[in-house]
């Protein structure tokens, strides 16, 4: 389900955004649960921003189970809160927690054409897990494919695709060595763009 500044998609539906420009400013930017999916297409700007708060929230929600598709024509930004001693929120990803573990990311598919600056708050991942309290670790940063400053775009970790994926004209995306990513029966992948690397593929492709 989608928290502040998204209509509610209903638990497991995948909630479409599409439109003019926009702004969204919450604790979270955008609140995802864990069996939810989001897809995010519009044509112009969206900026996702996080409050500062006790812990640092981040921009968009996004922990392990969920899922999120960045695609079509938007410029992105996302950034997350906020808060002293190193608890900032994920630009993208799980919550921090001063009292445990924190919480893992889900799955951050970034296939949109135009620039992306995703940034995480003091001392957290821009994309990933959310930090625990003393002793705990960053929790685990989820699979997906990041858009590079360079304007590549890497699958990383061993990414079994959520939902259906086209990889439009013009991008490539690349598996590195170690890395993998599998199409599940069901599910589709159309390539339109490039796919190659050293890592695994396993499942379906189309390509056009």
């Amino acid at each position: 389900q989608c928290g502040a500044g998204a209509d509610d998609p209903g638990l497991g539906q995948p909630d479409r955004h599409g439109g003019a420009s926009s702004s969204i400013n919450a604790a979270p930017g955008i609140d995802v649960s864990s069996s939810a999916e989001l897809i995010i297409d519009v044509t112009g700007t969206l900026s996702v921003t996080a409050s500062d708060g006790s812990p640092g929230a981040p921009g968009i929600h996004l922990p392990n189970g969920a899922a999120l598709l960045v695609q079509g024509e938007v410029s992105l930004t996302v950034k997350g809160g906020n808060y002293s001693n190193n608890y900032g929120g994920a630009g993208i990803g799980g919550n921090t927690s001063e009292n445990g573990p924190g919480e893992a990311c889900g799955t951050v598919l970034i296939l949109t054409t135009e620039g992306t600056t995703i940034t995480g708050g003091e001392g957290a991942a821009d994309i990933g897990g959310g930090y625990g309290n003393t002793g705990y670790d960053r929790a685990d940063n989820g699979t997906g494919i990041r858009k590079g400053e360079d304007g590549t775009y890497t699958v990383y970790g061993d990414l079994e695709l959520p939902m259906d994926v086209t990889i439009p004209k013009d991008i490539p995306v690349t598996i590195s060595t170690g890395n993998s990513l599998t199409v599940p029966e069901g599910v589709t992948l159309t390539v339109a763009g490039k796919l190659d690397g050293d890592g695994t593929v396993v499942g379906r492709v189309d390509l056009v």
